[in-house]
């Protein structure tokens, strides 16, 4: 009898032990891939440039992997003058969590944001687009403030 009660704890700890998850394994990646709506604001103080862009992201995922493309319009102020920052082009060398996304776009500008607990949204995202303007040799870092949401 008593030989019988140990088989039986013995099949209950195996079934609890095959249904728990391994603390060591990281959590699955929020699922992303699909259509964002975004917005962003890029501000230089150094040279007095601030752009307001809005667009897409289109993101593909292979699971914690991410690329995929953008569309935007946007403008920026510099003093006085104005210029259209419209464009698009290639999302790469992303990645995501369950909590966070990072990519950089169009090989410019990188991304960093935490996802809303829905995974629908990020809503304070930072960034920075760091290169030279080959006219002026001027060498530009504009900080990005940024949100997104799932469109």
């Amino acid at each position: 009898m008593e030989r019988m009660c140990r088989v039986g704890r013995c099949a209950i700890l195996v079934a609890v032990l095959a249904g728990c998850k391994n603390v060591d394994d990281p959590p699955t990646p929020a699922a992303i891939a699909g259509t964002w709506l975004y917005h962003e604001i890029l501000a230089d103080n150094l040279y007095d440039v601030t752009c307001v862009d809005t667009g897409t992201y289109t993101f593909t995922q292979d699971g914690g992997k991410v690329g995929g493309m953008f569309v935007q319009t946007g403008k920026c102020t510099s003093g006085g003058s104005q210029a259209f920052n419209d464009g698009h082009g290639l999302i790469t060398d992303g990645t995501v969590t369950d909590v966070r996304v990072q990519f950089t776009a169009a090989d410019l500008c990188t991304y960093t944001g935490l996802l809303t607990p829905a995974r629908d949204a990020v809503t304070a995202g930072t960034g920075v687009c760091d290169f030279v303007d080959s006219s002026t040799a001027r060498h530009y870092s504009l900080a990005i403030t940024w949100d997104m949401a799932r469109q």
